[in-house]
C-alpha cells in the first residue's frame, strides 16, 4: 500500500508540474498576444520564444511566431514556422487558419498550385472557412491566366540569346573600329616621330656647320713613328 501512495503522489506531483508548465505556457502566449495586437511584434516574439522554452512543442507558439514573421514581412520564416504548428495541433479550426494564413503567402508569392493546396487543406479542416474558400476561386482563376512556365522560359531564353548576339556583334564592331583607330593612330605617330627625328638630325647639321665656320680647323700634319 505505501508503495501504491508513492507512485500516486509522484503522479500527482507529475501532473501538478504539467499544469504549472502548461499555465506557463499559456500566460507567456497571452502576454505575446498583447504585444501583437500593439504592433509590439519583437517584444511578442520574445513572449512566444520564451513559450516554447516551457514547451518545446507548443504549436500555439509556434503559430503565433509564424504571425509575427508574416508581420515582419518574413514569409519564408513565418511559413516554417506554420509548418512545425501543424504536427501537434488538435484543434480543425486553428489548423485550418494555419493553412489559409500559408496558402495567403504563397499565393502573394504567385505560387497558386501550391496556394489551393493549401485552401483546399484549410477547408477540409473547416468547410466555414468562407476566406479559405473565396481564395481558392480566385487562385484557381489565377492559374488559369498564368501562362506555362515552361513558355516563359524559353522565351526569356530566345530573348536573352538574342540580346547576346546583338552584344557580341557590337561588341565585334567596336573592336574592329577600335583596331583600326589604333592603327591610324601608330601609322601618325610613326611619321610624327620620323619627322621630328628628320628635322633634328638637320638643325644639328646645320649647327655643326656653323662652328666649323666661326673656328676653322688649324692644318695639322699627322706624325709618322
Amino acid at each position: 500500500m505505501k508503495f501504491l501512495k508513492y507512485i500516486l503522489l509522484a503522479y500527482a506531483c507529475l501532473m501538478t508540474l504539467q499544469v504549472q508548465a502548461q499555465s506557463k505556457e499559456y500566460t507567456l502566449i497571452h502576454q505575446g498576444n498583447r504585444c501583437f495586437v500593439q504592433k509590439d511584434y519583437k517584444q511578442a516574439e520574445l513572449f512566444y520564444r520564451r513559450a516554447l522554452s516551457v514547451n518545446p512543442r507548443s504549436s500555439r507558439a509556434f503559430y503565433n511566431l509564424g504571425n509575427v514573421q508574416l508581420a515582419l514581412k518574413q514569409p519564408k520564416a513565418a511559413i516554417k514556422l506554420y509548418e512545425k504548428a501543424l504536427p501537434d495541433e488538435k484543434n480543425k479550426n486553428v489548423q485550418s487558419m494555419i493553412y489559409h494564413n500559408m496558402g495567403v503567402i504563397l499565393q502573394g508569392q504567385k505560387d497558386y498550385a501550391d496556394a489551393i493546396d493549401c485552401y483546399k487543406n484549410s477547408l477540409r479542416r473547416n468547410p466555414a472557412n468562407a476566406d479559405s474558400r473565396y481564395n481558392l476561386a480566385l487562385c484557381q482563376y489565377l492559374l488559369k491566366k498564368q501562362p506555362p512556365k515552361k513558355q516563359n522560359d524559353q522565351s526569356d531564353n530566345k530573348n536573352k540569346g538574342q540580346q547576346q548576339q546583338k552584344q557580341q556583334s557590337k561588341s565585334k564592331s567596336d573592336n574592329k573600329q577600335q583596331s583600326q583607330n589604333q592603327n591610324q593612330m601608330s601609322k601618325q605617330n610613326a611619321e610624327s616621330l620620323l619627322k621630328n627625328i628628320v628635322e633634328r638630325e638637320e638643325r644639328n647639321t646645320q649647327e655643326k656647320l656653323k662652328k666649323i665656320q666661326q673656328n676653322p680647323p688649324s692644318k695639322r700634319l699627322e706624325k709618322n713613328w
